[in-house]
């Protein structure tokens, strides 16, 4: 889920030049395994999840 939401804010950056490529984006997304959560589900932040790297 955190993961997803921080893909998806990063979609919806203001500037087009900011967003993730939509190749990026699909190779991020069909990868077999995701990092672990670094803090508890309940302390992650929409601020936290605006990190994606392009």
């Amino acid at each position: 889920i955190v993961f997803t939401m921080r893909v998806a804010l990063a979609c919806t950056r203001a500037a087009p030049e900011s967003r993730p490529m939509m190749r990026s984006v699909a190779q991020e997304l069909s990868a077999t395994t995701q990092d672990c959560l670094s803090q508890p589900f309940g302390m992650i932040t929409v601020s936290k999840l605006t990190g994606f790297k392009k």
